[in-house]
C-alpha cells in the first residue's frame, strides 16, 4: 500500500508515481511497482499508464479517488480516444483499468503511426520556476509530451528537453522532473508571431481534448464533417469531387512548411496525409492531424462533435441536377428556333475547327442542350471529328539524350573516383544520387547504347570494389608506416572475412 498520493493540474500519472517513490524512500524500482499496483507484472509508462485499478486499491485508506479520475485527468486518454468510436475507447479504457494493458499503443496504433514520440520528457521552465515557488517542486505535464508540440503556450517559449527518457532501457523506472535533469537557466523565447500565434491555437484546442469528455463519433461521421466544410468552402466540384491540389495548396499558406514540419505533419512528403483525409476511409488518423485539418477548415471542436453533419442538406452530395422542361410550343415557333440553334452551332464549329463536342458545348451550353433535347440527330451528323490525345507522348531524340547522359555519368564517375576517405562502391543507383536524376532506368538503357557500354564498363562487381578498397588500405598503411599483415589490410579496408578470399590475396601480393 502506498504512503500518500497526491496530484497536481495536468500532471502526468507518470510525474505523480515519480515524485511519491522519492517521498516513499523505495529505492527499488520493482518494489516500488509492487507498492503502487500490488504486483511486480508492470511497467512505466508515459502517456497510457495500464493498472490503475490496482492503483487504487493500493491507495491510502480514506482516499476518494477514483480510476476514471485518474484516466481522465492525468493520462492521455481522452486526448488518444477524441476521434475513436465508443467500442474502441471501452476497450482502451478497460486496458488502463482493468487489464494489464501491455501492448495497448501497438493494439491502437500509436507504434505505427508516422508521429513519432519525443525522445526525452519535455517542459517549461517558466513553468517549472513557478510550481518551484508555488509547490516548492515541480512536475511533468500532459500538454508538454504530446509529440510536435514545442512551445508552451502560456509562457510564449520554446519547451526545453529534459535528461529523462521517455524509454529507457530499464522500463520499471519512475524518474522525477527535478533541476538536476531538467535545465531551469535556459529560456528560449518564439520570435516569429505568426509560429507562435499557430502553437498556441492548436495547443488551446489539445487542452480542450485533455480535458473534456467529448463524444465518441465513428469515421463515418467525422468524414461527413469535413465533407460538408470543404463543401462550403468551394474545394469540391458540382459532383462532389474534391481539389486536392487547391487544398494543399491552401493548406500549406495557412500553416506554413516550417510549422508543419515542426509537427511532423508536412504535406510535401511522399506519402501525403491530407490527400487521405478527405478520402472515404477507416483509417486512423493522430489527432494532431484531426486539429489542423479543424482549423484550417475554421471549425470548432463543438461543431465537429455536436452538429448533426447528416442533416446538412444544404451541402450533402448527389444533389438533383437541373432539368430543361420541355415547353409546349407551336410548330412555327419551334421550326425557327430550330433554325437559330442549327446556324449557332454550325458557326462554333466552323470558327473553332479545333475542338471537339465537349468544348464545343462548353462554348455555347444552351445552344447544346436544345439541340440535345429538341434535334440529337442534327447535332451527332454535325458533330466534330474526335480530337486526339492533347497530352501525347513526346517523341525522344534518344541519340541526344544517350549523348547528354554519357557525359553526366563520366562526370558523375570522376567525381566518385575523386572522393576522399574510404572508397564507396561506383553502382547505377550510386551515380545517379551524384547527378541528382533518374537518367538510368533498364528500360531505357538499351536505347542510350553508348551509355550502357560506359556505366558497364565502371560499375564495380564485390570482387572488383573489395580490390579498390585494398589497395586504398594498403597506400593508407604505406603513409602511416604500417606493417602490411593481411588481417590489418581488411581490417582497414573494412571487408571482414575469417580467412582472405584468393582475390585478396592476390591483391595484397
Amino acid at each position: 500500500m502506498m504512503i500518500s498520493f497526491d496530484r497536481y493540474e495536468d500532471e502526468l500519472l507518470y510525474s505523480c508515481l515519480a515524485r511519491n517513490r522519492l517521498r516513499s524512500g523505495t529505492i527499488s524500482h520493482k518494489a516500488f511497482i509492487k507498492d503502487v499496483f500490488g504486483t511486480e507484472g508492470f511497467s512505466a509508462s508515459v502517456d497510457l499508464q495500464p493498472g490503475i485499478g490496482g492503483l487504487i486499491s493500493n491507495l491510502p485508506v480514506g482516499s476518494t479517488i477514483t480510476a476514471e479520475q485518474i484516466i481522465f485527468q492525468n493520462t492521455m486518454y481522452l486526448f488518444h480516444t477524441a476521434f475513436r468510436n465508443v467500442v474502441q475507447s471501452k476497450a482502451i479504457y478497460n486496458e488502463l483499468a482493468i487489464n494489464n494493458g501491455r501492448d495497448i499503443h501497438n493494439s491502437i496504433g500509436l507504434m505505427s503511426s508516422s508521429i513519432r514520440p519525443n525522445s526525452h520528457f519535455m517542459f517549461c521552465p517558466l513553468c517549472a520556476r513557478e510550481d518551484m515557488e508555488s509547490l516548492g517542486e515541480f512536475y511533468f505535464r500532459r500538454i508538454h509530451q504530446i509529440s510536435g508540440i514545442m512551445v508552451c503556450g502560456k509562457h510564449g517559449i520554446w519547451l526545453n528537453q529534459s535528461q529523462v527518457l521517455l524509454y529507457p532501457s530499464n522500463s520499471y523506472v519512475f524518474e522525477a522532473a527535478s533541476p538536476i535533469n531538467c535545465d531551469l537557466r535556459s529560456i528560449r523565447k518564439v520570435d516569429d508571431t505568426k509560429i507562435l500565434k499557430q502553437y498556441r491555437s492548436l495547443t488551446n484546442c489539445m487542452e480542450s481534448l485533455l480535458n473534456t469528455k467529448y463524444p465518441n463519433r465513428e469515421v463515418e461521421w467525422f468524414f461527413r464533417c469535413y465533407k460538408n466544410a470543404i463543401k462550403r468552402k468551394g474545394y469540391t466540384s458540382i459532383k462532389g469531387r474534391v481539389n486536392q491540389k487547391q487544398i494543399q495548396s491552401e493548406f500549406l499558406d495557412f500553416y506554413g512548411e516550417p510549422f508543419l514540419l515542426s509537427v511532423q505533419s508536412s504535406v510535401e512528403a511522399e506519402s501525403n496525409w491530407l490527400r487521405l483525409f478527405f478520402q472515404r476511409h477507416r483509417r486512423y488518423f493522430h489527432p494532431i492531424r484531426h486539429l489542423l485539418v479543424i482549423q484550417f477548415l475554421g471549425l470548432s471542436l463543438e461543431e465537429v462533435f455536436y452538429n448533426d453533419h447528416s442533416a446538412d442538406s444544404a451541402y450533402l452530395p448527389n444533389k438533383p441536377k437541373r432539368k430543361i422542361m420541355k415547353k409546349t410550343m407551336t410548330e412555327e415557333y419551334k421550326s425557327k428556333a430550330m433554325k437559330e440553334r442549327h446556324n449557332e452551332w454550325l458557326r462554333l464549329k466552323t470558327e473553332n475547327p479545333q475542338l471537339g463536342m465537349n468544348d464545343l458545348r462548353k462554348l455555347s451550353p444552351k445552344t447544346y442542350a436544345w439541340l440535345y433535347l429538341y434535334d440529337r440527330q442534327f447535332l451527332f451528323e454535325h458533330a466534330p471529328q474526335k480530337v486526339g490525345s492533347r497530352g501525347g507522348q513526346v517523341r525522344v531524340d534518344w541519340k541526344q539524350r544517350d549523348r547528354e547522359t554519357l557525359e553526366k555519368v563520366t562526370k558523375a564517375f570522376e567525381t566518385l573516383r575523386h572522393e576522399s576517405g574510404r572508397p564507396n562502391r561506383v553502382t547505377a543507383s550510386r551515380i545517379q544520387e551524384v547527378i541528382g536524376e533518374k537518367c538510368l532506368q533498364k528500360k531505357h538503357l538499351d536505347k542510350m547504347p553508348a551509355t550502357k557500354k560506359y556505366l558497364e564498363s565502371i560499375v564495380e562487381t564485390p570482387e572488383r570494389f573489395g580490390e579498390r578498397r585494398i589497395q586504398w588500405a594498403i597506400n593508407e598503411m604505406q603513409k602511416d608506416g604500417e606493417p602490411m599483415l593481411w588481417w590489418r589490410v581488411i581490417r582497414r579496408a573494412g571487408i571482414f572475412r575469417k580467412e582472405p578470399a584468393d582475390w585478396i590475396g592476390n591483391c595484397i601480393i
